[in-house]
C-alpha cells in the first residue's frame, strides 16, 4: 500500500464536477476540475468507523493507467490509501481502510476518488461515505427543511443532504429553518434524497455555523 497526502480545498462545485480544486504546491497538485470525470460506480458499505474496509469498483477510466484510489473530504486533504492500475477496458477494483485518524470523528461524510498518478488529475468520484462512531451513528449539523408533506431533510454543513426518518422525525416539522445536531444510524434514502439518518436523538447545535452567518 502506497500513502501520500495532499491538501484539497473542494468547493460543493467541486463536488459535483463543475467547480475547481485548489491544492497546496508543496505536496498534491491537482488541476481543476472540469468536465469528464466519471462515478465511481459503487463502494460498499456506504457507511462506516476508522477501520472500515471499503471496497471500490470503477469504469470508464483510461486503459491500463496507474492511478491513486483515495479518501477525500468537503474543506480537508486526501490521503491516498492505493495505487493501483485499471485494467484494458478502464476497470478497475481497489480496497481501502478508513484511516484510524477518523476514530471518533463520526460528524462529517468523505468522499472517494480516483487521480492519475503522474499528476493527480481527479477521474472519477463516489457518491458520500459515512463515518461512524463504533455504534453505527453519524452525527451531523444543518439547517432543518421541509422537502413536500411529512419530509424533514437535514441540510448538512458537510454538504450532504439527509432525509430524516424515524419515530422522531415527524416532530422536526416544528423545527424548520432552525439548526440541530442529529444522530443516528444511515437509513435507506426517500423523499427524493439518496441519504437518510434514522434520528436517535436531537441536540440544539453546538455554535452558530459561520456559513449562515
Amino acid at each position: 500500500m502506497s500513502v501520500r497526502r495532499g491538501t484539497v480545498m473542494w468547493s460543493l462545485l467541486a463536488l459535483l464536477g463543475t467547480g475547481s480544486v485548489i491544492a497546496d504546491q508543496a505536496a498534491a497538485q491537482v488541476p481543476a476540475v472540469g468536465t469528464g470525470i466519471t462515478h465511481v460506480r459503487r463502494i460498499d458499505p456506504r457507511s462506516g468507523p476508522a477501520g472500515t474496509t471499503i471496497r471500490v469498483q470503477a469504469d470508464g477510466l483510461p486503459v491500463d493507467a496507474l492511478v491513486f484510489v483515495a479518501l477525500a473530504a468537503v474543506h480537508s486533504g486526501y490521503e491516498v490509501g492505493v495505487t493501483t492500475q485499471t485494467n484494458g477496458r478502464g476497470e478497475l477494483v481497489a480496497v481501502l481502510t478508513v484511516p484510524d485518524r477518523h476514530e471518533n470523528h463520526w460528524d462529517h461524510s468523505e468522499i472517494v476518488v480516483v487521480l492519475t498518478q503522474a499528476e493527480s488529475r481527479m477521474l472519477a468520484m463516489s457518491d458520500p461515505f459515512h463515518i461512524t462512531n463504533d455504534e453505527g451513528f453519524v452525527q451531523r449539523t444543518g439547517v432543518i427543511e421541509m422537502v413536500g408533506v411529512g419530509c424533514p431533510v437535514l441540510q448538512s454543513f458537510d454538504g450532504v443532504a439527509y432525509a430524516l426518518v424515524g419515530s422522531q422525525a415527524p416532530s422536526l416539522a416544528a423545527s424548520a429553518g432552525h439548526q440541530l445536531q442529529i444522530e443516528g444510524p444511515i437509513a435507506d434514502g426517500t423523499c427524493g434524497l439518496q441519504n437518510a439518518i434514522e434520528v436517535r436523538e436531537i441536540h440544539l447545535a453546538p455554535q452558530v455555523h459561520p456559513a449562515t452567518q
